[in-house]
C-alpha cells in the first residue's frame, strides 16, 4: 500500500514539472545545487502578503512531505507587477531547478486558484456550507444532464417508432413514398444531426454533476466501497474512478430504458452492461478493469462487428440484431459541428412553427408575422439600395469636380 502511494507522489510529482515548465526564475536566483536564498520574479500582484510552504501543499496518506522540499516562498504587495518572491529552505536542494518549478506553480495556483488550494481548510472551518455548496451544485449539473439525455434519446425514439409505423403502411400497400416523404425524412434526420452531441454532453455534464456531489464525501466512499483502498490516499483520484463508473452505468440505463419498447433487444445489451457496472464497482480496481473491456467488446461486437458482417455477406440481419442510431458518433471537424448546429437550429425552427399552427389562430399570426417580415426584409433591401445609389452618385460628382479643379489649374 505504501509503495503504491509513493508511486501516486511520484507522479503528482511528474505532473506538476511538466505544468510549471515554462516557469523561470528572476535574474540573480540560485543555480541548481548552491544553495538558498532565490527569487522569482512574477507578472501579477497580491492582495495580502502570501507565503507558500511547499512541505505542506500536498498531501498524501502515510507520507511525510510528499514533494520532498522543504521551501518557504514570501511575496510582498505591491502596487504594480512584476512582484519579486523570495524563497528559502534549511536544505540545499530547496533551491535547485526542482524546488523553483514546484516554487512557481504553487504561486501561480495560489493568485489564481486560491479557493481550490484552500478546499481543505475551507472544508474544515464552514463544514455545512461546504457539504451545501457542492450537493447543490452537483444536483444543477446532475439535473441538467439527465433531463438533456432524456430529451434527445426519447426524442429520437419518437422520431424512430414514426418511421417504423410508415415503413409498415408503405410495406402493405397503404402509402406510397413520394417527394412529401422524403422531405419529412430530411426534417427527421436534421432534427437527429445534433443527438450524439447533446446525449454525450448531457452524459458528461451528469458525470460532473456526480463529482460534485460526491466531494465532500470522499472518505466515507471509502468505506462504501473497500475495494478501491488503492485510492484511499489520494480522495479525490478515488471520487473521480467512483463517480465516472456510476455515471457510465446510469447513462446507459437511461439509454436502454428510453429504447426498451422500440428496440428491445439493443435497450438489453445497454442494461445488462450497465447492471454489471453497478455491480463490478464493489470489487475495486481491477473489477472496473475487467468491467471497461468487456462493455467495449460486447458495443463493439453488436454495434459494430455484427452488423458489418451481415452486410458484408448481403445476408438479412436477424431480429435481434437492432439499431439504435447514432447516439455517440460525435463530429471531430468544426464543420460537421457547424452542420450539426445548423440542421438542428433549423429543424427547431420548423417545429415551432407547426406547434404554433396547431394553437388557435396560430397560422394566421404566423402568416402576418412572416408577411410583416417580408415588408422589412423589403424595405431593408430598398433603403440599401438607395444608400448604395445615393454613395455612387456622391463618388462620381467627387471625381467630376476633381477633374474640373485640375483642368482650371
Amino acid at each position: 500500500k505504501a509503495a503504491m502511494k509513493r508511486i501516486l507522489s511520484l507522479a503528482l510529482v511528474a505532473v506538476l514539472l511538466a505544468a510549471a515548465a515554462a516557469q523561470t526564475p528572476a535574474p540573480g536566483g540560485a543555480a541548481e545545487g548552491t544553495g538558498c536564498p532565490f527569487t522569482l520574479s512574477l507578472p501579477w500582484t497580491y492582495a495580502n502578503d502570501t507565503v507558500v510552504d511547499l512541505s505542506e501543499k500536498v498531501e498524501v496518506e502515510g507520507e511525510d512531505n510528499p514533494l520532498a522540499v522543504t521551501t518557504v516562498c514570501t511575496c510582498p504587495v505591491v502596487a504594480e507587477p512584476p512582484t519579486v518572491c523570495t524563497c528559502e529552505g534549511p536544505k540545499s536542494d530547496d533551491c535547485d531547478s526542482y524546488a523553483e518549478i514546484l516554487s512557481g506553480f504553487f504561486l501561480f495556483a495560489e493568485k489564481f486558484m486560491g479557493v481550490f488550494m484552500h478546499i481543505g481548510e475551507f472544508a474544515a472551518k464552514y463544514h455545512i456550507e461546504h457539504v451545501a455548496f457542492w450537493a447543490i451544485l452537483g444536483s444543477i449539473f446532475t439535473w441538467i444532464g439527465m433531463i438533456i439525455i432524456l430529451y434527445s434519446e426519447i426524442k429520437a425514439v419518437i422520431i424512430t417508432r414514426e418511421r417504423d409505423e410508415r415503413d409498415k403502411l408503405v410495406e402493405g400497400g397503404y402509402l406510397a413514398k413520394n417527394s412529401s416523404c422524403q422531405d419529412l425524412f430530411d426534417r427527421e434526420e436534421g432534427s437527429l444531426a445534433p443527438r450524439p452531441y447533446l446525449t454525450i454532453g448531457g452524459g458528461i455534464l451528469f458525470w460532473v454533476g456526480m463529482l460534485c456531489q460526491f466531494v465532500p464525501f470522499c472518505h466515507i466512499l471509502g468505506l462504501i466501497f473497500p475495494g478501491l483502498v488503492f485510492f484511499h490516499g489520494l480522495c479525490i483520484v478515488f471520487v473521480v474512478v467512483g463517480t465516472l463508473v456510476l455515471a457510465a452505468s446510469t447513462f446507459l440505463f437511461v439509454i436502454g430504458l428510453c429504447w426498451s419498447c422500440t428496440r428491445p433487444w439493443a435497450a438489453s445489451v445497454l442494461i445488462v452492461v450497465a447492471l454489471l457496472g453497478d455491480v463490478m464497482i464493489f470489487g475495486g480496481l481491477i473489477s472496473i478493469a475487467i468491467w471497461i473491456v468487456l462493455a467495449g467488446a460486447a458495443f463493439w461486437a453488436y454495434f459494430s462487428y455484427a452488423p458489418n458482417y451481415y452486410e458484408e455477406n448481403k445476408v438479412p440481419q436477424p431480429d435481434w440484431l437492432q439499431s439504435l442510431g447514432n447516439w455517440y458518433k460525435v463530429g471531430t471537424s468544426v464543420d460537421e459541428w457547424k452542420e450539426a448546429s445548423t440542421k438542428g437550429y433549423e429543424s427547431a425552427v420548423a417545429e415551432s412553427r407547426d406547434f404554433v399552427k396547431t394553437i388557435p389562430y396560430g397560422k394566421e399570426s404566423l402568416s402576418a408575422a412572416d408577411a410583416a417580415t417580408d415588408l422589412a426584409k423589403k424595405a431593408a433591401d430598398e433603403a440599401q439600395a438607395a444608400a448604395q445609389k445615393a454613395a455612387d452618385e456622391a463618388k462620381a460628382m467627387a471625381s467630376k469636380t476633381t477633374g474640373q479643379d485640375s483642368g482650371s489649374v
